[in-house]
């Protein structure tokens, strides 16, 4: 594991980070992932390749001074989950 951290802009609120990608906020994800492949979202990976065509996935989103999403950050701990090295 490394300390780089993954995280998704909220396509609707610019200030609000993602830490996970099935987020039901990010509904807007999942939808253009589904009109592409015509299939359920329930493929991370293609999840988190709509999320870099969408210009929203970040990397090491820690610093940038982002609010967590309330949903996928109860608690509200650093933004973003970590990587695989």
């Amino acid at each position: 594991m490394t300390d780089t951290l993954l995280a998704i802009l909220d396509p609707f609120v610019a200030d609000v980070v993602h830490a996970d990608v099935t987020c039901a906020e990010l509904w807007v994800l999942a939808a253009r992932v589904e009109a592409a492949t015509g299939a359920p979202a329930d493929d991370l990976d293609a999840l988190v390749d709509q999320a870099h065509a969408d210009g929203l996935l970040v990397l090491d989103a820690g610093g940038l001074g982002l609010r967590p999403c309330g949903a996928c950050h109860p608690g509200a701990g650093a933004p973003g989950l970590p990587l695989a090295a």
